[in-house]
């Protein structure tokens, strides 16, 4: 009888474990998620202030061309992947920044910009 009951409560604390683990990596993919939108804003602030240190361009060939000038580390997504960067763009700012997402490849549905743009766009990060 022992034997059983010490198998029924570690079936109890499995299931346990596997509901908390579903429900943290749901989060921690959030947090990344919101982590890159945080990035490329501050990848933007960057690219201003760089644009307001007199350069004749509107925006820097590179983003590594920010380091170590204005940043602080290498531009690189939570994934570990550098930024998707275009300049000039067919947008209001003259660039554009993006991440490639958990996927890892540009151009797919999972693709974070900047939150101004999600919403300028009429796009939802609900859920994200």
């Amino acid at each position: 009888m022992m034997l059983i009951e010490v198998m029924v409560v570690i079936a109890i604390i499995g299931l346990v474990m596997g509901g908390v683990a579903v429900a943290a990596w749901k989060v921690w993919l959030w947090a990344q998620k919101r982590e890159a939108r945080k990035e490329i804003h501050s990848l933007k602030t960057a690219i201003r202030q760089w644009a307001l240190d007199g350069n004749d361009r509107i925006c820097p060939a590179t983003l590594e061309e920010l380091y170590p000038k204005i940043l602080t580390k290498p531009p690189k997504d939570p994934w570990g992947q550098p930024f998707v960067y275009v300049c000039p763009a067919q947008n209001d700012d003259g660039y554009d920044i993006s991440s490639k997402g958990p996927d890892r490849q540009a151009g797919t549905d999972d693709d974070i910009r900047d939150l101004a743009e999600d919403r300028k766009e009429g796009r939802s990060t609900a859920g994200q």
